[in-house]
Parts: structure tokens; C-alpha cells; sequence
């Protein structure tokens, strides 16, 4: 079969793919935001953690680490296995690995058990998570898997935003274990829910390019290297990330403080507010559909500059300061869904592959801005970070700008290919 045909079956199949009915696609962003929320839920929870375990604070911020070590090895060893392994399944074993990683945290009397099930719970949270994203790109029609991949993006950064709000609001009331307890009643519910309800769909095999696992690995930083497209849009998503954390990071400070001296649940209720850009941002992936990613792009990198600009009103007036937070994660995730949107036009069995590798550029992304959150505010305050969130915006702007005519062009040429 030469190069020609099997560009024509891989595109007959994906004109072949079931519409994914919008309960299903509520359903799938549901599951990946409260999978997405058990890497998170710790952060709130060190002080707790460290007392029952009679640990120092550095010893405690060893479990947000490994949880974020177990986030980055699931994106590398994991989540490609999706496409290698029956997706169905292969995410029903992760829930039930995740909920038993649960309960062992919960019942936890050392030190070790604690740190084991927090690295299982970092590396099945993440797999559970890019997998359904990567089920609902498979399974949508190629007109509509941008608005899909949307929605359930949305999910997830709903999930991240608001993991920390019910984290602290729950361990008020039942201790940090009753943070975990809700979680396994959770995943196991969105289980049964997967079971029977994915249970319906067939994805069709293609036999051609049977592969290994460790060429599936191989195959994944193969891409890293040699898909273009891959690496400008993790250029764009590392820089979104930075800026998402040098934000989220950061503002706890100022709110702690005079002259607001806000609680730790009041603080976490501007996640909330967060929540409501994400939402207004489930549209975007439609825009891809209709070819408009690049003036999306465009316009909410524009929109993330002005963004910052206006998180300078801190002290002036909290008001605009909530709208300037809706306004920043609207871009934000107007990004990322985009991204993710011109990635899976890629060959669906590569998506697996292509989500784990553009994954690590929000894992390091999200390292450099917490890191970036506490050395600019510790040294000089609110203001410089605000700077700080300027420059990048406009390095990203910058960027987009530079390779925007090769993104443009390589659609053309794939669209070419197409007819």
C-alpha cells in the first residue's frame, strides 16, 4: 500500500468516527477533571499532612514533588500506551490502580506508603486524564474534534482550578484523609460510568505499523524531535504555563497580607472565578474547526498582555482584579485548546504519543513559573511579577508571530494532501 492509500484509509477512517453525543462529552470532561484534581488536591494539605506524620515543611513539599515526578513519568511511559493497548480498558485498569493508590493514602501510617501511593496517585491521575482527552479526540468526527477536545479540556482545567478550593473546604470538616475518601467515591463512581457507557464504542484497528512498547516510547520523543507543528504549539504551551503558575503561585502572597489579610478558603474562592474563564473558553475548539486557529492564537496572546496589565490593580480596586483573572485564564486556555486542537490533526494513532509529549511542556512550564512565582515576588513584590507576566505574553505574541507562515503553510500542504 503506498503512501497515497493509506493517507486516504486513515482519512475514510476518521470520517467514519461516531459523533460522541454531548452527555457522553460531559461525561468524558467530568472524568478528566476530578482525575486531573488528585495530582492537586495535596497542595492545600501539606500543613496537615506534616503534623500527622510529625514531618519538617521540606520533608512535606516532597509529596507535591513526587506527585508531579509521577505526572511526568506517566506522560512519558504511560499515557502513550494508548496507542498500543484497547483505550477502554486500558483507562478502566488506571481507575481501579488509582482508587487502590487512594485507599492506601488514606490508611497510611509511614512515611513511605504515604510518598509510594502519592507518586501511583501523581502517575494514574495524569495517564487517566491525558487518556480521556486522547479517547475523545479518537472517538470525535475530525469537523468537531476541536470544539470536543474544548470541552473536555475545560474539564480539566476546571478540575485543576477548583481542586484546591474543595482540597482545603473538605480537610476543614473531615481531615486531610476525608480529602481522599470523596476522591475514591469519585473515581470509583466515573467508573462505573466509563464502564458501561464507553463500553458502546468501537474504534476500528488498523493492523498497519504494529508496534512495541518500547518503539511506542521511541516513537514519542521521535515526534518531539521531528513534528514541527508539535513544537512550535509546546513552545506556546510551555510559555501559557509559565504564566499560568507565576500567577497562581503567586497570588497567595499579596492576599495573605495587608491590607487583605484573606483567609486560605476566600483566597481559593478566586479559583472559582477562574473556573468561569475556563468555561467561557469551550468555544474556542470550534473556531479551530472553522480554521481560525491562528487568529485565535493571536488575539489571545493580545488578550493575555492586556490581561497582566490589568492584574497591576490589585491594590486599586478587586474588582477589576477578578475581571482581569477571567479575562487571563480565558487566554489561557483559549491557547492550550488550540494547541491541542492542531496536534490531533495528526494521524489518530499518534494521538497518544503526541498529548504525552506535548504534556512535558506544560510539566516544565509549570515548574519554571511556580519557581518564577516565588523568586520574583519574595525579591520585589506583585508589581514584578506582572512584569514578569508581561514579558513572556509578549514573547509568545513574538513567537507566534515568527512562525505563524509556517503553520499556514503546512495546513495548506495537509489540506492538499487531503483531496
Amino acid at each position: 500500500m503506498n503512501k497515497t492509500d493509506h493517507h486516504q484509509r486513515n482519512k475514510t477512517r476518521e470520517q467514519k468516527q461516531s459523533h460522541l453525543s454531548p452527555a457522553l462529552v460531559m461525561l468524558l470532561a467530568c472524568a478528566a477533571g476530578l482525575s486531573v484534581a488528585n495530582v492537586y488536591y495535596a497542595q492545600p494539605l501539606l500543613d496537615l499532612i506534616a503534623q500527622d506524620f510529625k514531618l519538617d515543611y521540606s520533608w512535606a513539599g516532597l509529596v507535591v514533588s513526587l506527585t508531579q515526578v509521577g505526572s511526568i513519568s506517566a506522560l512519558i511511559f504511560i499515557v502513550p500506551l494508548g496507542d498500543l493497548l484497547p483505550r477502554k480498558s486500558l483507562m478502566l485498569f488506571q481507575s481501579i490502580i488509582l482508587c487502590l493508590a487512594l485507599i492506601s493514602l488514606v490508611f497510611s501510617d509511614h512515611i513511605f506508603t504515604l510518598l509510594l501511593s502519592m507518586l501511583i496517585v501523581g502517575m494514574l491521575g495524569t495517564a487517566m486524564t491525558q487518556g480521556l482527552i486522547v479517547y475523545a479526540s479518537v472517538l470525535a468526527a475530525a469537523d468537531e474534534r476541536g470544539k470536543i477536545v474544548g470541552t473536555v479540556q475545560a474539564g480539566v482545567l476546571i478540575g485543576i482550578l477548583l481542586s484546591r478550593v474543595l482540597s482545603g473546604s473538605l480537610a476543614d470538616w473531615f481531615g486531610w484523609q476525608g480529602v481522599y475518601i470523596f476522591s475514591v467515591l469519585c473515581m470509583s463512581m466515573i467508573s462505573v460510568f466509563l464502564w458501561k457507557y464507553l463500553a458502546v464504542i468501537r474504534i476500528e484497528k488498523d493492523p498497519i505499523q504494529q508496534s512495541t512498547y518500547s518503539q511506542m516510547i521511541f516513537s514519542l520523543f521521535e515526534q518531539l524531535f521531528k513534528n514541527r507543528v508539535l513544537q512550535i504549539r509546546g513552545v506556546l504551551a510551555f510559555i501559557i504555563f509559565v504564566n499560568l503558575n507565576l500567577f497562581w503561585n503567586a497570588l497567595v502572597f499579596p492576599l495573605s497580607v495587608q491590607p487583605f489579610e484573606y483567609s486560605h478558603s476566600l483566597i481559593g474562592f478566586l479559583g472559582i472565578i477562574g473556573a468561569i474563564g475556563a468555561v467561557m473558553a469551550i468555544r474556542v475548539g470550534g473556531l479551530a474547526d472553522r480554521g481560525y486557529a491562528q487568529r485565535v492564537t493571536q488575539y489571545a496572546f493580545l488578550l493575555l498582555i492586556g490581561a497582566w496589565v490589568i492584574l497591576t490593580s490589585l491594590y486599586f480596586s478587586i474588582w477589576i482584579f477578578i475581571l482581569a483573572i477571567i479575562l487571563f485564564d480565558v487566554a489561557i486556555q483559549s491557547v492550550h485548546v488550540i494547541n491541542q486542537s492542531l496536534i490531533f490533526q495528526a494521524d489518530i494513532r499518534l494521538h497518544g504519543r503526541l498529548v504525552g509529549a506535548y504534556m512535558l511542556f506544560y510539566a516544565l512550564g509549570s515548574a519554571v513559573g511556580s519557581l518564577l512565582a516565588t523568586t520574583l515576588y519574595g525579591h520585589w513584590g506583585w508589581y514584578a511579577v506582572c512584569a514578569a507576566g508581561v514579558l513572556l505574553s509578549v514573547v509568545g505574541y513574538l513567537f507566534w508571530l515568527f512562525t505563524e507562515k509556517y503553520l499556514i503553510q503546512f495546513q495548506m500542504k495537509q489540506h492538499a494532501s487531503s483531496v
